[in-house]
């Protein structure tokens, strides 16, 4: 059921090509691979097609059968009107949409787990990734809670937050943190 239904993956971006880069590396990794990529570059120093190695990895992506969209503002409109260029300009007719932040590496599962949720009834699901610069955040429920729509999962794609189940008497928001997934060894990468 889950590989039938082909997903469309939003990035608006601009000059973050290293984390570009590993964002896409980690796409390339996801257990779930029907999907297809539209990028938006809102006026980066340089167009995504300059930089050699997002040109390799996004000429791999497109050989593993992936369709890629790239665009280019010439005039720099920030985040949130990029993100909104990227939905009036998608004409991938694909079922689903997800928005990726540039600057996140995602979990291997991340896409089959936010499809598992919509396909268990919900109507929109919404994963928070900590940003990779700060891997030692720790978020606070009172924050992600209204993010997410109704379920929050670790990454074994467990409940460990249900807004259908919290009300504020029920659950003391204040002292609930989200622990980060995992580390990052910068030297590694």
């Amino acid at each position: 059921m889950l590989e039938n239904n082909r997903v469309t993956i939003h990035i608006a971006t601009k000059d973050r090509w290293s984390e570009l880069g590993l964002l896409l590396q980690s796409l390339r990794t996801q257990t779930y691979q029907n999907w297809d990529l539209l990028i938006l570059d809102d006026a980066s120093g340089a167009p995504i097609t300059q930089c050699g190695f997002l040109t390799i990895l996004l000429t791999r992506l497109k050989l593993e059968n992936h369709k890629i969209k790239l665009m280019r503002n010439d005039i720099s409109f920030g985040c949130c009107a990029a993100r909104n260029k990227c939905i009036e300009e998608d004409d991938f007719d694909n079922l689903y949409t997800f928005r990726c932040d540039d600057d996140v590496i995602l979990e291997s599962d991340y896409i089959e787990k936010l499809l598992e949720v919509i396909y268990s009834g919900y109507d929109l699901a919404s994963g928070v990734v900590p940003n990779m610069g700060i891997p030692e955040i720790k978020r606070k429920l009172e924050f992600v809670a209204p993010i997410i729509n109704k379920k929050e999962l670790d990454s074994e794609g467990n409940i460990v937050f249900d807004n259908d189940l919290a009300t504020a008497s029920s659950v003391d928001l204040d002292d609930k943190m989200v622990e980060p997934r995992r580390e990052i060894d910068y030297d590694a990468v």
